[in-house]
């Protein structure tokens, strides 16, 4: 069953997380950066399931 409403949302967040990233790294803030980087790929393989239904093997 496919959520559009909520990957998009998802979409959204990820992708402001990797704005406050650029915002973290332009004020020195390594870790942060990196943290945030890591929060929005984690979330992209979870969007891609949500959006595509399935993600990885499929059993047919």
């Amino acid at each position: 069953m496919r959520h559009p409403l909520l990957s998009d949302m998802l979409a959204i967040a990820a992708f402001l997380l990797g704005g406050l990233a650029v915002v973290a790294f332009a004020f020195r803030l390594e870790l942060a950066a990196f943290l945030l980087l890591l929060a929005g790929v984690a979330l992209t393989p979870i969007i891609g399931m949500i959006a595509g239904g399935h993600s990885g093997s499929s059993h047919a």
